[in-house]
């Protein structure tokens, strides 16, 4: 698809045909990378199928497993604490990378179900996939730089 519509290739085209193939080629981009990654895939999908995962329907939308909260609110009290192991946080970072896979297993057996309990499974599993990722990305950013003082171990 990119070969068709990127700007590259209407280089001899009319101004308008150009505008439309950089339109083309961006939404086309944008695309590919919500496509591309897990949480944001699972976000369109629930999204055109008028479920929300950002809080904007309100409470229920947001409802998340304390368990999950605590789990998470601890693993980020490790990664702000810069007396934490570094083993610690990369033994961490693994077990929120399994955690992510395994949401996203589960959000496929959950958009295959039929009607509404499975959308509202794929939701919560949304939700949650967020709080992995993030948590994730945390940890990565924790790591690098303590990885650049310290050394990787």
């Amino acid at each position: 698809m990119q070969r068709i519509v990127h700007p590259d290739f209407h280089g001899g085209s009319s101004k308008e045909l150009a505008g439309e193939a950089v339109v083309a080629s961006s939404t086309l981009n944008a695309a590919f990378h919500t496509l591309r990654n897990p949480h944001s895939r699972a976000q369109y999908l629930l999204r055109i199928q008028g479920e929300d995962t950002q809080g904007e329907g309100g409470e229920e939308s947001r409802a998340v497993s304390p368990l999950l909260l605590m789990e998470v609110m601890e693993a980020r009290e490790l990664v702000e604490d810069p007396s934490t192991p570094l083993r610690s946080l990369q033994r961490m970072r693994v077990r929120a990378e399994e955690a992510v896979g395994k949401c996203v297993g589960d959000l496929s057996e959950a958009f295959r179900e039929e009607g509404g309990s499975g959308r509202a499974r794929a939701r919560n599993i949304t939700v949650a996939l967020s709080y992995y990722h993030k948590l994730v990305e945390e940890v990565d950013a924790v790591l690098e730089v303590r990885e650049a003082k310290e050394g990787p171990r």
